[in-house]
């Protein structure tokens, strides 16, 4: 693949730069898993080629076979000192254990000695046999320019181009300078460009500087970061190609062809993950639904949103910041849209499922679907999520419950604080039973304290659920209430008085719930085996059991609306 006659960025691409890279497997201490792994990484990035040391050849060769990847390995390395004889015998060995690329050290010492002919010797003895055992042989000599004077370097580059080598190279990148600039204008200014190559190598990290050395004449870069060189040229393009889509969406959208620009976008992604692009598919999709809120196009943003979290889904996106924070942004607007937002987030939620490889998926995400549905007033739906949230969820979700029993006007406020304490004790989450409790109770208290007709305060025992108090008229906040304590002070054992006090409490508050009771009745068998030791047999599963809803209560005052929240 040859460079563009103008080389920058914009003339470049990402597999342009991965077949001038030369990737380095040199260090001394490399394993063979390493070797491997490097061989199999220059497959995959569809590199100009790697280069190990003389003992890896055979097994970069095999691991490389029919991959279009070129093998190459060090003469000489990394000090040129060994006699010209030995460098050709390793050249050879080389290329009968399959390199086709040879990087071979100059004798420095020689070079800055003056004595040229043998510098000139070694090169075209070594270039010679080479090219006797394969033609197609490609010989480049090492510099190691950070040793040498620019008229050494550029004596240097002569011998080269007589000798018939194919490149000159800056360094092996194992003394005390790599690859400059001013060294590769020099070399490239010293050599033929039709027959002699220029190679930076040493200290090459980063795709700005693999760019400079580019246009400083080098076609060839001796690199170790490929990797991450590669991918960045890959992450910038996408960015540059999404600006580019961004600013054609925004005019039409401006222009109100909606339409049009949600089925360009979508077709455009589409192709990305064709071409297994799905990094910026994703980047693509998230961008464009943000866009379309801005014209509460809701349909379009939800269809965009799940085409995200199907491809989170198909390429298994773990559950991390950046993938949730998407989800996020798209899920606070769109919450606007009450007949869209529930594909969204009931897909968001399947896809952590998946991910995180249990039953409910990720937290975080629960909480933040249970606080924008509480933000709507959709009561019932956001408590299913605070039920399975964050340690922040259980406060959230008991303020949540006073404000739907106070938009109700239910004169029993028992029955909603019912709803997340027994929820959470049947899960076995007594802590968050509490602090679901601390926090609807301390607004019952604030907004009616004519019915708080007594305060224990400093008189009781400590407690997990803080200040004990006596209610008047809500006789289920009160059974709430003593349910904690009794289960506070149980050691488990159904012989024990804590166990004898729970059988009383469900024998005189399970009736008072109504058509709940029997809801309430199965919440209960299971809070009697998690703190009580009591066996029960069970029809339903727990997890059905706690998802069962509360019907709405049995003696309520209620508007319309109120009633709606409630199914």
């Amino acid at each position: 693949m040859s460079l563009p006659a103008e080389i920058s960025f914009e003339t470049l691409t990402p597999e342009i730069v991965a077949k001038t890279i030369d990737h380095a497997l040199l260090r001394p201490d490399m394993t063979i898993d390493e070797v491997v792994a490097g061989c199999k990484l220059c497959a995959e990035y569809q590199t100009a080629s790697v280069c190990v040391k003389p003992c890896d050849v055979k097994i970069a060769a095999e691991t490389l076979k029919g991959t279009g990847v070129d093998v190459g390995t060090v003469i000489g390395f990394p000090h040129g000192n060994t006699p010209a004889n030995v460098k050709v015998f390793e050249a050879l060995q080389a290329l009968e254990d399959g390199a086709v690329e040879l990087d071979m050290v100059l004798n420095i010492g020689h070079l800055k000695s003056g004595r040229l002919d043998k510098v000139l010797d070694e090169i075209s003895q070594l270039t010679s046999a080479a090219k006797a055992k394969l033609s197609t042989c490609c010989v480049k000599v090492i510099f190691e320019c950070s040793l040498l004077t620019d008229d050494e370097k550029i004596a240097a580059c002569k011998l080269v181009e007589e000798a018939g080598a194919d490149y000159v190279k800056t360094s092996t990148g194992f003394s005390t300078g790599g690859a400059t600039v001013a060294d590769l204008k020099l070399m490239r200014a010293n050599t033929n460009p039709s027959t002699v190559h220029v190679k930076a190598s040493g200290g090459i990290r980063t795709l700005d500087y693999l760019i400079e050395c580019l246009q400083a004449g080098a076609d060839r870069i001796g690199a170790s970061a490929t990797a991450a060189i590669v991918d960045d040229m890959r992450a910038r393009k996408a960015a540059c190609s999404s600006g580019r889509f961004m600013t054609n969406l925004r005019e039409n959208l401006v222009d109100g062809n909606y339409y049009e620009g949600h089925q360009e976008l979508r077709a455009i992604a589409i192709r990305l993950v064709k071409q297994k692009k799905h990094q910026r598919a994703i980047q693509l999709l998230y961008l464009g639904a943000l866009e379309l809120c801005q014209y509460n196009q809701w349909g379009s943003v939800a269809d965009l949103a799940a085409f995200m979290i199907n491809i989170y889904v198909e390429e298994k996106v773990p559950v991390t910041d950046e993938s949730r924070e998407r989800i996020y942004d798209i899920f606070e607007k769109l919450s606007q849209a009450t007949e869209y937002y529930p594909r969204v987030y009931q897909a968001a939620i399947q896809w952590s499922i998946g991910a995180m490889g249990n039953k409910v998926g990720d937290t975080q995400l629960h909480h933040f679907i249970g606080c924008i549905l509480r933000n709507k007033m959709r009561f019932q739906e956001a408590e299913q999520h605070f039920l399975v949230g964050t340690p922040e969820s259980p406060a959230a979700l008991g303020n949540m419950l006073f404000d739907w029993v106070e938009r109700t006007g239910t004169a029993d406020h028992g029955l909603f604080i019912s709803r997340g304490v027994l929820k959470y004790l049947a899960t076995g989450w007594y802590e968050a039973a509490c602090l679901c409790w601390k926090a609807f109770i301390a607004r019952f208290v604030q907004t009616h304290s004519n019915s708080v007709a007594e305060r224990t305060g400093d008189r009781a025992l400590p407690s997990n659920i803080g200040t004990i108090y006596y209610i008047t008229g809500h006789e289920l906040v009160n059974f709430v209430q003593l349910l904690l304590l009794t289960i506070e002070r149980s050691d488990g054992s159904p012989s024990s008085d804590s166990a004898r006090i729970f059988g009383q409490l469900r024998k005189q508050y399970e009736p008072r719930f109504g058509i709940n009771a029997e809801v309430v009745h199965n919440l209960l068998d299971a809070v009697a085996e998690k703190y009580f030791g009591v066996v029960i047999q069970r029809q339903q599963s727990l997890f059905d059991i706690v998802n069962n809803l509360f019907a709405a209560p049995s003696h309520p005052a209620v508007t319309d609306a109120s009633a709606e929240a409630m199914d």
